[in-house]
């Protein structure tokens, strides 16, 4: 009766309709800096760079010195990634998932 969906599918799916979701996510003035989010997220600062490279994380803003700012839309999307991965995808995959 229901069509046969591939195991990649269910995450495509996922993915593309909780990032959907977060963009109405109000920004708030809780702005982060890169070294903050590492420490909150437990996650080395050349993980979010690689995230923001690949295409996962988007609307980075920066200051005026340079440094990366992370609004809670930003976390979302890092919380998002992390699921991603405890669920056993691999950071390329969670990369083709975003695009």
């Amino acid at each position: 009766i229901f069509p046969t969906l591939s195991v990649l599918t269910f995450p495509i799916i996922f993915v593309k309709v909780y990032l959907s979701a977060i963009v109405f996510l109000k920004e708030g003035q809780n702005m982060h800096t890169m070294k903050e989010v590492a420490k909150m997220m437990n996650l080395p600062a050349h993980t979010l760079r690689y995230y923001e490279e690949c295409g996962i994380l988007t609307e980075i803003q920066r200051n005026s010195i340079g440094q990366r700012i992370y609004t809670p839309y930003n976390l979302e999307q890092i919380n998002l990634i992390k699921c991603l991965r405890a669920c056993g995808l691999s950071r390329k995959y969670v990369c083709f998932l975003s695009h």
